[in-house]
């Protein structure tokens, strides 16, 4: 009798419960394998968002830093920049203000001459290629012919609008001392990042000041 007791504590698993436990560990590695994937692919688009971010915060960095080591703040339309077949036109007026009336397009030159072959002169402004807006600059030596424009933010960028304001320019009227005046350019943006079927948003607004 103790035998036979012994015997049924003892025996394994149906085969019913086998089934049942096995579906129950496949369904639980499904369901982790998804979030697993889909947290993935999140992390992914987030990277590749933040690297188009980083692209558009680079092109900013890069104008801005030019533009507080320059001087001479030509505000004025994209189209006023015209494009002619080798070269942009470079103003010839030495600075123009935007105050009520933001200018899409500026141009200026750097406080120090960095040498006849060196690019000093700089104009930037928005241009819409194949339905996105870009950021584009082109640059040339102090005298002669500047480059042709070329785009400064990547494909995954749209940016719909770039407005600049300036104030303070010696040359608009003021009546001031150019080494003694400081203008100010205000900058603002927006757009929208793209990667695959993820979108994200940006705006950003920032003022420079002529540091010479």
């Amino acid at each position: 009798m103790l035998n036979k007791n012994n015997n049924q504590n003892n025996r394994g698993f149906t085969l019913i419960e086998l089934m049942v436990a096995v579906s129950i560990f496949a369904t639980v590695a499904v369901i982790a394998t998804g979030a697993v994937i889909t947290a993935n692919n999140i992390n992914q688009k987030a990277q590749a968002i933040k690297q188009a971010m980083d692209n558009l915060n680079f092109a900013l960095d890069s104008m801005t830093l030019k533009l507080k080591s320059g001087g001479g703040y030509y505000c004025a339309a994209a189209s006023d920049f015209a494009d002619p077949p080798i070269s942009p036109n470079y103003p010839s007026a030495d600075s123009q203000d935007c105050t009520s009336t933001p200018g899409t397009a500026i141009a200026f030159k750097l406080a120090d001459d960095p040498g006849p072959s060196n690019p000093r002169k700089f104009i930037y402004r928005l241009r819409t290629v194949a339905g996105k807006g870009q950021l584009q600059v082109a640059k040339g030596p102090d005298s002669g012919s500047m480059s042709s424009f070329t785009p400064i933010t990547n494909d995954q960028l749209d940016v719909k609008s770039l407005k600049f304001y300036v104030v303070g320019n010696c040359n608009n009227g003021s009546g001031c001392d150019p080494n003694d005046s400081q203008p100010r350019v205000l900058i603002s943006l927006y757009g929208t990042a793209t990667v695959g079927h993820q979108t994200s948003d940006f705006a950003i607004q920032t003022t420079v000041s002529d540091r010479r």
